[in-house]
């Protein structure tokens, strides 16, 4: 367990898979900060892991232990040298690290539309709206 704590990044799981010789799988999986593995493990948290509606707002703690049980197996079955780490740490660094990625991105996202829909609030002034100044003043 103490090499998981070295693994803070793609890169470094790759450098530690090399140390450990994990294999040629391992190695093209992880080349080019993990591109092939997160391919490989992108459906799988699509269709499990995300909502009906395809947002992700549940960050991987917060998924119950039966869900992410069923998708570590899943991630596993398709890239099983992650089994080669003890305890199984590798596949819930993976898992970890591409969920909660997500929903980091998808509450970003909301910020950012929220923004948008603020900005694009008319101004009041005086409690008249910006663009009607002037029109109620003859009346």
């Amino acid at each position: 367990m103490a090499a998981a704590k070295r693994v803070n990044n793609f890169k470094d799981l790759f450098e530690l898979a090399n140390e450990f010789n994990v294999g040629v799988n391992a190695k093209a999986d992880l080349a080019n900060r993990g591109e092939r593995l997160i391919l490989r493990v992108k459906p799988i948290i699509m269709k499990h892991a995300a909502d009906e509606d395809g947002c992700f707002r549940m960050t991987w703690k917060a998924i119950s232990t039966q869900r992410s049980s069923y998708i570590g197996r899943l991630v596993n079955k398709s890239t099983p040298w992650l089994l080669c780490f003890e305890e199984h740490w590798a596949t819930d660094w993976v898992l970890k690290r591409l969920i909660d990625q997500r929903v980091h991105d998808e509450k970003r996202k909301a910020k950012r539309k929220l923004a948008v829909a603020e900005e694009k609030k008319p101004e009041m002034s005086k409690g008249k709206h910006a663009a009607c100044k002037g029109s109620h003043d003859d009346i």
